[in-house]
């Protein structure tokens, strides 16, 4: 009944036919050190790298077309470590240039013939001029190219009369994104493209048949900016950098940074790169991290200081190359984040081959504000950040003893949480227990009167439950009394007394998807990707991490930041005033269980039993439903009432605790 995928764990649940998919959930997972990096005593290792920099995959060669041999200039490679060689591979920007002092005469003219083959609307061919000696580069065609020739040199010509005296550089410009490229097999090419038969009015033609005419290949210089290891690093926006240092002024910490020593900025996009699509990506890359081969689970934990708006488009991220040797795989998230020290940890399990024992990592700053729609330089502020720090691997399921003793973070323990509950120990009330899964006030105590069938919860500041519905409703149903019924669904749980449950309908939507992490709590007829089991009539989906999550603001384990309650289009639905098939209150009533966070019971009468009753006995609540959202969603004023019953349920034979058993109270007066 859990999904877990990176740690958000979704629960589903099923309806009608008798069948129970149980929640199964996973706790925190024990974790062993196996490396730490606190460069206290120096860089330990790590370089910085431009993630952009790339080798040189230009060259003049001979090619057969399928009718004669000929030669061209070729943009591409064979890596035998693609997916798909030959073809071209990702973040590349490679450069064929030539110089011309153009005659008096017109008109001019600028012709070639080409063929390519690239990912449609993200990696593009160039055809550029500059008459500032290679400083500036303008489009000649209106557009650059992209898509697919089939396979045949197409001629094209251009009118340059506009550069007639001058001394002008015409380039030919490859420039591809971050994904979709024979590197990773999602876009089969045979590389970028072959140009031939250049010249310009005036001039010989260019063939290529016996070498490159005077063309100089290039990649793209770098784009500026560099991570070091810096001694007490700047926080920006005032922020103060001694809360890093505990507090202490005297206390020396190092930090990786990239940001002008003199500005205080984080370096940006140039504009000559904003035009061509590449954003600085920089970076610091660790030397190789020997890993156990047994390691069922491995965890990447890292400090960052963040003063990343999302509006100015810089943000951090990471990628992960293991064996140590192989190809950096990127994980296709940035992150951003309010101005604070934050720690980081993500699972990458699934970036690491069963059986690998090395890697490497790299943390990088990226500036992504030119494919964001943000003008280079226009940015709500200045940042220093991101600043890298405290990095460390864990893995789990593995008999390595890990790192011998304790590392704590000498600068920066203010970001520790050592229990793991995703509240930082300097604000943990209870730091020596982990209050992961029973933590609604975020204090880091277990909560009080909680049980063991609620294990996911809305934090108090994320209440009230704010949902839409989508704005079809459900099919056939045509005088609004869907909307009234799943509305109605929805608030019988607000109608326990000491329960503090909060729930507001916002209105209709028009997005028909319910998504895992918009954070957008949508009630939809129309999804148009869930699959439903046979018999199923709707799922109400929760969203919640298993451990903490630190890559933007702080999310606890067990708190929910998504849900979605999904009807089976296939299914019938009726209201009190019209349709056919299924009570839509009584399963709205049912699944907005779910999306508060909570299970089945096994109690048959209840709400939240795992099969629909007949008729509408769901819509409405027992008393077993009342006492789990007591024990949930308590006031203080039941807090203080309420009593309590603890023990063990054994196994009668053999004295073993019954894990999961289900303890009934009985009312004896009825």
């Amino acid at each position: 009944g859990v999904i877990v995928d990176y740690g958000n764990a979704i629960e589903e649940s099923n309806e009608e036919n008798n069948v129970a998919w149980f929640p199964c959930y996973v706790n925190e997972i024990p974790k062993t050190t196996v490396f730490y990096e606190d460069f206290q005593t120096g860089e330990a290792g790590w370089v910085p790298v431009d993630v952009t920099a790339q080798n040189l995959y230009l060259e003049q060669i001979t090619y057969n077309d399928g009718v004669t041999d000929r030669g061209v200039w070729w943009c591409g490679g064979d890596d035998p470590s693609w997916a798909t060689p030959p073809g071209y591979g990702n973040n590349w920007d490679q450069r064929l240039t030539k110089s011309f002092l153009l005659p008096d005469t017109v008109p001019l003219t600028l012709s070639y013939t080409i063929q390519y083959d690239t990912e449609p609307d993200y990696d593009y061919v160039r055809v550029e001029i500059s008459n500032d000696g290679g400083t500036n580069f303008t489009l000649i065609p209106t557009l650059p190219y992209d898509g697919s020739t089939g396979g045949a040199f197409v001629p094209f010509a251009h009118d340059i009369s506009a550069y007639v005296g001058q001394i002008v550089h015409v380039r030919f410009r490859f420039t591809s994104d971050g994904g979709w490229s024979d590197e990773d097999g999602t876009w089969p090419s045979d590389g970028a493209f072959r140009l031939d038969d250049v010249q310009i009015t005036g001039f010989p033609v260019d063939d290529f048949e016996t070498g490159g005419d005077g063309w100089t290949a290039t990649p793209a210089p770098p784009v500026g900016g560099e991570f070091r290891l810096e001694e007490d690093p700047v926080c920006s926006g005032g922020f103060p950098c001694d809360e890093y240092s505990n507090g202490d002024p005297a206390t020396t910490c190092f930090g990786w940074v990239a940001y002008d020593p003199v500005t205080l900025e984080f370096p940006v996009t140039s504009t000559e790169d904003s035009l061509a699509g590449r954003t600085l990506r920089i970076a610091v890359e660790s030397p190789v991290i020997d890993l156990p081969a047994d390691a069922t689970n491995i965890f990447l934990n890292f400090d960052v200081f963040t003063d990343l708006a999302l509006a100015d488009g810089i943000f951090y991220a990471y990628q992960i190359a293991a064996p140590a040797d192989g190809q950096f795989q990127n994980t296709g998230w940035v992150t951003y984040g309010e101005r604070g020290w934050r720690k980081f940890e993500a699972g990458i399990s699934d970036m690491v081959p069963p059986g690998t024992t090395t890697m490497k990592v790299r943390l990088i700053g990226r500036d992504m504000a030119p494919l964001w729609g943000t003008s280079n330089g226009i940015r709500e502020k200045t940042t220093t950040s991101p600043i890298f720090d405290n990095v460390a691997i864990l893995v789990s399921g593995s008999s390595d003893p890990g790192l011998a003793g304790t590392y704590p973070r000498s600068c920066g323990a203010t970001t520790d949480d050592l229990d793991g509950d995703g509240v930082l120990d300097i604000a943990d009330a209870c730091p020596g227990e982990s209050a992961a899964f029973f933590d609604r006030d975020g204090d880091g105590c277990i909560d009080d009167v909680t049980s063991a069938r609620h294990i996911e919860y809305w934090a108090d500041v994320d209440l009230p439950l704010e949902y839409y519905i989508h704005e079809d409703g459900a099919p056939y149903i045509t005088d609004g009394s869907d909307f009234d019924a799943i509305e109605a669904g929805f608030n019988t749980w607000t109608t326990i007394p000491g329960a503090e449950v909060t729930i507001n309908y916002l209105g209709t939507i028009n997005q028909p998807d319910a998504q895992a992490l918009d954070m957008i709590n949508t009630v939809t007829f129309s999804d148009p990707d869930f699959v439903f089991p046979d018999g199923v009539l709707a799922v109400g989906i929760s969203t919640s991490f298993t451990y903490p999550d630190w890559s933007g603001d702080p999310i606890r384990p067990g708190q929910i930041k998504d849900c979605d309650m999904i009807f089976n289009p296939a299914e019938q639905f009726k209201t009190p005033t019209t349709g056919t098939g299924t009570d839509i209150e009584s399963i709205a009533c049912h699944e907005a269980g779910h999306m508060l966070g909570v299970s089945h019971s096994a109690v048959e009468t209840s709400t939240m039993f795992y099969v629909l009753p007949p008729g509408t006995d769901a819509a409405s609540l027992e008393v077993e439903d009342e006492l789990m959202m007591l024990k949930s969603y308590p006031s203080a004023a039941v807090v203080a009432e309420m009593g309590r019953i603890r023990g063990t349920v054994t196994n009668g034979l053999t004295g073993d605790p019954v894990p999961g058993a289900i303890v009934f109270v009985v009312n004896s007066a009825d």
